[in-house]
């Protein structure tokens, strides 16, 4: 493991490291077992995962007391991994997830993918997604931390600015050029 020397203290570790430690204790090994094989003392990684736990528990605070978060197919993917890595249950009492606005307006129609985030924006303002969600895992195993946040960047920008087309004209464009209405809701 490459590492830093900072004068006469212990050696500094690449924030990639720390998260993937901390991701391996959360599988299941040890801290003593990953100090054997990778050099960090078992406290270091111990103290590494608890502040992992820290963060994620200020993250879930923020999120819980947003004037507003917009979403898009939220519910159903982003509430299923906040709840799993909390190790409970996320309430979001001002969301709106673009998704379920369309899905209720579209009478539950969802045919062949036609609604995805990134077909909906390229129909609607006139630009998609840099890459599909499925290829972010990739980009973890990987350790291509740059190329995730860009990719996530660019989704929050690209939702954003989908939501502020929606809040202006009241619509969004469906799979064969029609204007659909969308009636936001923040009790979905």
């Amino acid at each position: 493991m490459a590492k830093k020397k900072l004068g006469n203290t212990r050696p500094s570790y690449p924030p990639e490291f720390r998260r993937r430690m901390t991701e391996l204790v959360r599988s299941g090994r040890t801290p003593e077992a990953l100090s054997r094989e990778f050099e960090p003392t078992a406290q270091s990684i111990r103290n590494w995962v608890s502040q992992a736990e820290r963060d994620l528990d200020q993250l879930a605070v923020k999120l819980e007391s947003a004037d507003e978060l917009v979403g898009y197919n939220s519910v159903w993917y982003d509430h299923v991994v906040l709840d799993q890595a909390l190790g409970r249950r996320i309430y979001l009492p001002n969301e709106t997830d673009l998704y379920l606005a369309i899905r209720q307006t579209r009478a539950n129609r969802d045919p062949n993918g036609t609604w995805k985030l990134g077909e909906v924006c390229k129909r609607t303002i006139g630009r998609g997604k840099t890459m599909e969600g499925a290829g972010a895992p990739h980009l973890i195993e990987a350790g291509d931390w740059g190329k995730l946040v860009t990719y996530c960047t660019n989704d929050v920008k690209l939702l954003r600015d989908l939501h502020r087309f929606v809040l202006n004209f009241g619509y969004v464009i469906g799979p064969e050029g029609e204007k659909v209405s969308i009636a936001e809701r923040k009790d979905q």
